[in-house]
């Protein structure tokens, strides 16, 4: 009887131990430092928005948003970020700016640009 407690002791406390590194895992994220965007209009998604990226004041790079309303941008150094987006819709123009954002090594900064109407006055 002795003999199987141990064994089921030690059968626990290694499904204890995988279970905690998997969720250290998970936490950490996979290391890659990038920045990912989600573009909204009145709290939806918005597909097909340019979003450009700028780091102190130097365009980097523009994408453009998926069915979600998201682009992410990979690969990253790690430093300070600024957004633009813009967007074209039944003739009005919406904007979003924000920044700059602070990015360090191996993380995953998620960003929201919220639309906003340009006043064409």
């Amino acid at each position: 009887m002795k003999k199987n407690l141990n064994f089921k002791t030690l059968f626990i406390l290694t499904i204890l131990v995988f279970a905690f590194s998997s969720c250290k895992k998970k936490d950490e994220g996979d290391g890659e430092t990038k920045i990912t965007i989600t573009v909204k209009l009145d709290g939806n998604p918005v597909e097909g928005v340019e979003v450009a990226m700028g780091e102190s004041l130097h365009y980097i790079k523009s994408q453009t948003t998926n069915s979600q309303g998201k682009t992410v941008f990979h690969n990253l150094d790690p430093g300070d970020y600024d957004f633009e987006a813009s967007y074209d819709s039944q003739g009005n123009t919406y904007v979003a700016d924000d920044g700059p954002f602070e990015l360090k090594s191996g993380q995953n900064l998620k960003v929201t640009l919220n639309l906003r109407l340009l006043n064409n006055d």
